[in-house]
């Protein structure tokens, strides 16, 4: 075999090693790792406020080892999460390449100034007729459910809870809404 036999030899042992690498390092980057998250300030005076308003506790709502199992990766967490009318927590998970993998839950409560709020109320006269259109029933799932892109909004007795999923594009876990569905299930069934 002559010199160019070789240097085709040479350039195609090349080629090969350059794409395992490439390969190898595509693979790295998609590595979920947990994300770990300190408390917020504040946050844990708002979930008891939150309480005090008919809201369930977020954390006992899902926890790591569900949202991992939904995810599909090892998640760090729980990181609260406050606000006028709800409290949630989220479990997530983080690529280098910059893939996000997020399992949520929150529970509604009474804002300020809604002293005859209810979550009956709320659902009926409110959240239905906005997810109607984009949503899709969830039956068997609490009183009453609505899905969509990634998120389950559950009427279940006398709380009103969200879940959502966030999942790369090509993850193994499946699909988000599907994922936020399972998420869903297992919230109400820790309200019983």
């Amino acid at each position: 075999m002559g010199f160019l036999g070789t240097a085709r030899r040479a350039a195609s042992a090349a080629r090969e090693g350059l794409d395992a690498l490439q390969t190898s390092r595509a693979q790295a980057a998609r590595v979920a790792a947990p994300v770990t998250a300190g408390p917020d300030a504040g946050d844990d005076e708002r979930v008891r406020r939150g309480r005090a308003l008919g809201a369930p506790d977020p954390r006992e709502l899902l926890t790591a080892e569900d949202a991992a199992a939904i995810a599909g990766t090892a998640v760090g967490g729980p990181r609260l999460a406050a606000g006028d009318d709800a409290i949630g927590v989220t479990y997530a998970a983080a690529a280098p390449d910059g893939s996000r993998w997020a399992v949520e839950a929150s529970a509604f409560h009474a804002g300020p100034g809604a002293a005859d709020w209810s979550a009956a109320r709320h659902w009926d006269g409110f959240l239905a007729p906005l997810l109607a259109d984009e949503g899709r029933p969830v039956p068997g799932l609490g009183d009453a459910a609505i899905a969509r892109d990634g998120e389950v909004y559950v009427l279940a007795g006398a709380h009103l809870l969200r879940t959502a999923v966030t999942l790369p594009a090509d993850a193994d876990a499946g699909d988000p809404t599907d994922g936020a569905i399972e998420a869903a299930r297992r919230a109400v069934a820790r309200l019983r």
